[in-house]
């Protein structure tokens, strides 16, 4: 692979305030620098596959490169088994081997390169591992949206964190890779107890496992711990979270002090994941060379429960959010740069810089589809629908079947009760997006809210289909149990499905409503009674359950108490009347006498 790429080299200048013999000999050799898009939480770039365009999820914790499975179908890639699990923070998944003919990355194209294929969450075609970012030195810096890779020479063990400009620098030893260790690997300390971390640029998050934070003396239950909601990953097992209050959080020079952190009960490679949010804020370069890595803040939120670096007055000893350092980066000089730290400084919930920078990208380049969408993303988390809609419409005049466009426009539209709207932009990006596209998961949630069950069916049937192991799974089968039961169709497979979703999230609202329903139209009031009560312990003030449940509570003979939770649902608007009319739930249906 470096031979192919030998028409990226580039010489790097390492410079230092007294130079040694060692650093006068000291070559830095870059040979690759990614640009890197932050969508959402995820680092990702953009390659070629067999000159089809596709977007990877840049991922320091996984160890070889691999291809979402409903990509390799849709690029028509033969897969192979194999007796390989890959192993993630939410179990195992199985997987498959291929070879793409060519991939091109970062301007050189390389032939015959090989991947694993498994399915995982995250919106994106691939994980780009450490077969690729193991090969030599890496530098993660997000913030200003690249990724670099490096040949050092002669370096011995000089720092190599040449953007630092006198900030401090963390140093951290880094664990020896071999034919079973991959990762990235250093040791902190949390609350006073050595921790093993594992810096992984593919998690959203950091986090914490169980037994680690337990050893920490935080547990689920303590006073200040929270309920952090569920996550999952490749396998999709999902795992309940929380977030609790650790007193100090430090690696090497870097201390954090009286942070949220999530944990959980997570099968992680080691104490601690140091996510995307980590990343985010810093300014890393991993020296495979030396085993060392050397860190860098630079600013803003280290966690994503928003705890900040924290600097001590010398005078008093109080602590207070540190001063953000001034930016290591160079500024942008085109609309790309622009566009990519406009991402980063989004994804670092620096919205006002956000939007100012990605005004600059779409100032710089009016005609790109990509500035435009991500500055309507921007625009809506900065509540600003209306602009949004502007730049969507431009985008949509210039390619009507931009189906990622159309899905946000239909989005915003049915926030703002345009249903009239919304239905033709679904059409139109349930035409345009591939059978296996992961987009649908997205389409049929967007159906069912407008109650347009059918086409919503069809869509999460669809999805099933290209995405058996995905972690995102629970929400199809729960959104296709639900479709199904307000159409009245194939009602066991639909209560099969409600059930294997509640296997996966005891807690899912959407499950137990629609086998609440199920069980309504069947007969079974007792039955429906106790899933519609759950559902409403998940989500208290949702009035469409409120409603069903009234309707269960008549059926049972509880007639006074049945049209009082009717009455409070509908007292919240007089929308929902209307809706369940449409539907056919108006009244009870007859209970089912066992004889």
């Amino acid at each position: 692979m470096l031979k192919k790429c030998s028409g990226l080299l580039l010489a790097l200048v390492v410079t230092a305030t007294a130079a040694s013999a060692e650093e006068r000999k000291c070559k830095v050799i870059q040979f690759a620098e990614l640009k890197v898009t932050m969508l959402g939480n995820s680092p990702t770039v953009d390659l070629k596959i067999n000159g089809v365009p596709v977007k990877f999820t840049v991922d320091s914790g996984a160890f070889y490169s691999t291809l979402n499975t409903a990509t390799a179908r849709q690029l028509k890639l033969p897969l192979d088994a194999t007796n390989l699990q890959v192993k993630g923070v939410a179990g195992v998944a199985d997987t498959y081997v291929t070879k793409a003919e060519t991939v091109e990355l970062a301007g050189a194209k390389i032939e015959r390169v090989p991947f694993v294929v498994a399915s995982f969450g995250g919106g994106t075609d691939g994980l780009l591992g450490q077969n690729v970012l193991g090969i030599a030195d890496v530098e993660y810096d997000l913030p200003h949206g690249e990724i670099r890779l490096f040949k050092p020479q002669d370096c011995g063990r000089m720092s190599m964190a040449y953007w630092a400009n006198g900030r401090a620098v963390a140093e951290i030893p880094v664990e020896p890779r071999d034919d079973y260790q991959h990762h990235t690997i250093g040791h902190g300390i949390l609350n006073g107890k050595d921790v093993k971390v594992m810096f992984d640029t593919g998690a959203s998050t950091s986090f914490i496992a169980l037994g680690a934070a337990a050893r920490a003396g935080v547990r689920p239950g303590d006073p200040g711990v929270t309920d952090g909601g569920q996550t999952g990953g490749i396998g999709g097992r999902l795992v309940t979270t929380y977030v609790g209050r650790f007193d100090n959080f430090s690696l090497d020079t870097e201390e954090l002090r009286n942070v949220r952190i999530r944990f959980g009960d997570m099968d992680l490679t080691a104490d601690m994941l140091l996510g995307e949010d980590f990343f985010i804020s810093h300014r890393v370069y991993v020296s495979n060379a030396q085993r060392r890595l050397f860190i860098t803040y630079e600013g803003g939120p280290v966690f994503s429960t928003a705890a900040r670096a924290l600097d001590r007055d010398p005078l008093t000893r109080t602590e207070k959010a540190a001063a953000a350092p001034s930016d290591s980066g160079k500024e942008p000089t085109d609309a790309d740069g622009f566009a990519r730290r406009g991402a980063a400084r989004l994804s670092a919930n620096e919205t006002a810089n956000a939007l100012a920078d990605l005004d600059r990208a779409v100032q710089g380049a009016p005609e790109s589809d990509d500035y435009r969408l991500l500055r309507a993303r921007a625009r809506l988390v900065n509540h600003q629908p209306v602009l949004a809609l502007t730049d969507l419409d431009t985008l949509l005049e210039r390619h009507p079947s931009q189906a990622e466009a159309l899905l946000l426009r239909a989005e915003i539209r049915i926030a703002d009760s345009r249903p009239d709207l919304a239905r033709p932009d679904l059409a139109a990006a349930d035409a345009a997006l591939a059978p296996e596209a992961d987009s649908r998961l997205v389409l049929g949630r967007l159906y069912a809210e407008l109650d347009a069950f059918s086409p919503a069916n069809a869509a999460f049937s669809q999805w099933l289909k290209a995405h058996p192991d995905h972690s995102h799974r629970v929400v199809a089968l729960a959104g296709q149990c639900r479709s199904l039961a307000f159409l009245g169709l194939e009602m066991d497979r639909a209560a099969a499905d409600c059930s294997r979703a509640l296997d996966i999230s005891t807690r899912n609202d959407l499950a137990l409503e629609g086998r609440g329903l199920i069980r309504l139209k069947q007969g079974n009031a007792a039955m429906a009674l106790k899933d519609l009560q759950a559902a409403l312990q998940v989500r208290p003030k949702w009035s469409e359950a409120l409603y069903l449940l009234g309707l269960a509570k008549q059926a049972l003979g509880q007639t006074a108490e049945g049209r009082a939770d009717q009455v409070t649902a509908l007292s919240n608007g007089p929308v929902l009347g209307a809706r369940m009319k449409a539907l056919g739930l108006e009244t009870p249906p007859p209970r089912k006498v066992t004889p």
